[in-house]
């Protein structure tokens, strides 16, 4: 049986990767201006994870990670990253620190955009891994408990 992915790209995955390219307009925005960074990167977060939510409820739940779970989790790494960023670099413009938010400003706008494409590389391997075996097994979780579990008793004495 063949899946058409199809709908996936256009639904899932392409709203997915403009969310995760908004926060990328704080590296353009002078460090100055705190409160636009800090919004857009606040915006972001909390969009891909109203968007986590919403998608959430339309895939099957199952007890592994798939290739999707891995991009969304790593991307969601990244729209933190940047969320840092936009504080550190405003942070250092308080501190009389021109500089040095201006060089971290300036680098974070080609470094975001190629843990992008390594977090879309290593989602497709850790999957591809996962499925033969070499990160962890599929497995339900009531098996994944049994084996990790068994033999240990636990107390509030």
């Amino acid at each position: 049986m063949k899946r058409d992915s199809g709908y996936y790209h256009i639904n899932v995955i392409l709203p997915l990767f403009l969310t995760i390219c908004m926060p990328w307009i704080v590296f353009w925005i002078p460090s100055s201006q705190m409160g636009p960074r800090i919004s857009v990167s606040i915006t972001a977060m909390l969009t891909l994870t109203a968007y986590r939510f919403a998608i959430g409820s339309s895939l099957p739940k199952i007890a592994y990670l798939t290739r999707l779970d891995w991009f969304i989790l790593g991307s969601s790494l990244l729209v933190f990253i940047s969320l840092v960023e936009a504080v550190i670099t405003s942070s250092l413009v308080k501190r009389k620190r021109l500089d040095l938010a201006r060089c971290i400003n300036h680098s974070m706008r080609w470094i975001a955009p190629v843990i992008f494409l390594v977090i879309g590389f290593f989602s497709r391997r850790i999957q591809a891994a996962s499925a033969i075996g070499l990160v962890g097994r599929k497995m339900s979780l009531g098996v994944w408990k049994s084996r990790h579990f068994r033999g240990l008793r636990f107390s509030l004495s």
